[in-house]
């Protein structure tokens, strides 16, 4: 029996080529129960479903079709639901009206400052996003955000409505997203469960215009070379994704993506929102999609952010050209 290995380039360049098909699936509809993305509904969905609840896996790229049963939150009964409509010939997925979803991120035993927490705000498309990193709550937190608006004013204030138990963690992340704003400029106010002001932030929504999502994985295994970086960019439907195979971060990092526009220049910003770091370093699968832009021809530049109050460093620039 022959065994063959797949260099450490051409492994990366399948990642790379891995995170523009799973990118395409930014702006795309799926169907009620597609969880993971890929136009299709079956066990894999349940898989995703449970990765992303009990070991901090990716989110779903739509949370509306993850939750299934209409409880507004994505949790391991979608995936049983998933797994009874497959095999049991139980009820389909259901499609839901929640304006809102919240996911309660894992308690974590770490030794930090209670008010060791920050809040991440992020806009794609439409959806307002609010990321609480740190939270340091009662460990049986069932997280859920209250959204009031006033004019141009959103509060979005964190409750907790479960039962309270006898000690103290941290979540590694408690997320809500907003779903479906109207274009304009917003304040937003996030306040803690004991009315603490966590955030205030000045946003944008153009639903037309500007990141539409982005996806982060790692640490991937092997001993790969970051220089040069593997990138890539695709332009289909309107669409812009930028794939980069081997962004170089922090072992424990969480990594997101922004975008910026200067005239004939796009910027794309890999961020590491995580002050979780350990020992070591490894390599990133990012990918980060864009709507709006106009035909034409860009420089293209990707930054690397680490830690979030770090300068960003140059990673790659290139000229690019949108039919």
């Amino acid at each position: 029996m022959y065994k063959y290995k797949l260099s450490s380039f051409t492994w990366m360049f399948c990642i790379a080529a891995l995170l523009v098909l799973a990118s395409g699936i930014y702006g795309a509809p799926l169907q009620p129960g597609d969880a993971n993305g890929d136009f299709a509904v079956n066990i894999s969905d349940a898989v995703w479903i449970i990765n992303y609840v009990f070991v901090s896996g990716e989110p779903p790229p739509d949370m509306h079709v993850a939750d299934v049963n209409g409880d507004c939150a994505v949790n391991v009964s979608d995936a049983v639901t998933i797994i009874n409509y497959i095999f049991l010939d139980g009820s389909g997925p259901l499609s839901n009206d929640c304006i809102h979803l919240e996911k309660t991120g894992s308690c974590l035993e770490r030794d930090l400052a209670p008010d060791s927490g920050y809040v991440y705000i992020e806009v794609l498309g439409n959806d307002l996003h609010v990321h609480h990193m740190d939270a340091y709550y009662q460990c049986c937190l069932e997280f859920f955000m209250e959204y009031s608006f006033e004019e141009s004013i959103i509060t979005a204030q964190e409750t907790d409505i479960g039962d309270p138990c006898d000690c103290i963690c941290y979540f590694d992340s408690l997320r809500s997203v907003y779903y479906d704003l109207d274009d304009g400029q917003y304040t937003v106010i996030v306040l803690g469960i004991y009315g603490d002001t966590m955030a205030v932030e000045e946003i944008v929504v153009d639903g037309d215009y500007g990141l539409s999502g982005h996806s982060s994985y790692g640490c991937l295994k092997g001993d790969f070379d970051g220089d040069p970086p593997i990138i890539d960019y695709t332009f289909e439907n309107g669409i812009l994704i930028m794939s980069h195979g081997n962004a170089y971060f922090n072992c424990g990092g969480k990594i997101v993506a922004a975008f910026e526009q200067a005239s004939d220049t796009l910027r794309f910003f890999e961020i590491n929102v995580s002050d979780l770091w350990a020992y070591c370093m490894c390599y990133f699968a990012v990918s980060a999609s864009v709507d709006g832009l106009a035909p034409g021809v860009y420089t293209a530049e990707v930054y690397a952010r680490e830690p979030m109050d770090a300068p960003d460093a140059l990673v790659d620039r290139r000229e690019i050209i949108l039919p």
